[in-house]
């Protein structure tokens, strides 16, 4: 076990990287070394908290922020994106056998901590140090995922993005139906909206009408109602004319705790109803294990939806179906 996690340290040391993922794997792979000797499995498991500590030691951390980090990075998807790399370590190395990133379930209300297991390579031959087949083995093979470029979006339900009080007043638990009180305060807010930037508008045309000499006042006051009105339209009437078109836009930060993540508003329909709900999509990169956030195009996709990868967000994009919920990799 001990040979096995130091040829892992030395493979993650060839190719050293800025990502989280590999800060999180290089600190599990030191920390179970040091716990190599210890006789049980469970002596050598790992909490996400105590690697989100290590890794990042100024942060004040809880468990569930910890976790969400952990996963958001997916150390488990990186190392099977670069298997056959790693495996070849493992047999450049002289071992048979090589490491695997597993999570022991916990039922209840318990954690699930982390360890490495040691696998068979199965379908290969020990390989010698001087193996010509094997000569490129500390290069980074990102062919081995090439064929795999589709994702498959996941959806963090209402219930689990922590509101703001600004967005427990205006969605309640995180949805809504349409056909509700807060369905037709919503639709008044629209409407209350619309004539505000009509008013502006007004105010500014009807400033041609005036025929006493120009002052200062008129000038700050044409300056605040062209400003007033442009807010009111970027901020409070285009989102909700595209939530009504387009049935996805982003959310404000203001409706979200400042710990999470950016999520979207969405309007769902079951069988009755139509539903106005706060939800988030995310998926991970199968090239670099990077987070996949959605966000807007540009040029004539300004209003189409990406996804697009944290760590390379103009080369690692993908398209988005919110009824599929599969992205393909897109080429602009």
């Amino acid at each position: 076990m001990k040979a096995l996690v130091e040829c892992l340290i030395e493979w993650l040391d060839k190719t050293p990287s800025d990502l989280n993922v590999w800060k999180i794997l290089k600190v599990m792979a030191a920390e179970t070394l040091a716990r190599a000797d210890r006789p049980s499995q469970q002596q050598r498991e790992i909490e996400v908290l105590d690697v989100a500590k290590i890794c990042q030691p100024d942060r004040v951390w809880e468990y569930d922020a910890a976790k969400q980090w952990f996963n958001r990075a997916n150390p488990a998807k990186y190392l099977e994106g670069r298997q056959t790399d790693l495996d070849d370590q493992f047999l450049l190395s002289g071992h048979s056998q090589g490491l695997k990133l597993k999570k022991r379930e916990s039922a209840g209300g318990h954690r699930a901590p982390w360890y490495f297991e040691v696998c068979e390579l199965a379908g290969k031959h020990k390989a010698k140090p001087d193996d010509k087949q094997l000569t490129s083995a500390f290069q980074s093979d990102t062919s081995a995922t090439a064929t795999q470029l589709d994702i498959t979006y996941e959806v963090t339900k209402p219930g689990d993005i922590q509101l703001s009080w600004v967005g427990r007043l205006v969605l309640g638990n995180g949805a809504f139906k349409t056909r509700s009180i807060r369905g037709v305060l919503w639709a008044s807010w629209m409407v209350v909206s619309g004539v505000f930037i009509l008013s502006c508008a007004y105010g500014f045309f009807g400033m041609r009408y005036v025929t006493r000499p120009l002052q200062t006042n008129d000038l700050v006051l044409l300056v605040v109602l062209t400003a007033f009105g442009w807010i009111a339209w970027r901020l409070l009437l285009r989102p909700m004319t595209w939530l009504l078109e387009d049935r996805l836009i982003f959310a404000g930060d203001v409706l979200m705790k400042f710990k999470e993540d950016s999520a979207q508003l969405d309007m769902a329909k079951d069988d009755a109803h139509r539903y106005i709900r706060l939800i988030r999509y995310s998926a991970v990169c199968p090239i670099c294990a990077g987070n996949i956030e959605l966000r807007y195009g540009h040029g004539l996709n300004h209003r189409r939806i990406f996804g697009c990868c944290s760590e390379l967000p103009t080369e690692h994009v993908f398209t988005f179906d919110r009824v599929t919920r599969i992205g393909q990799r897109y080429a602009a």
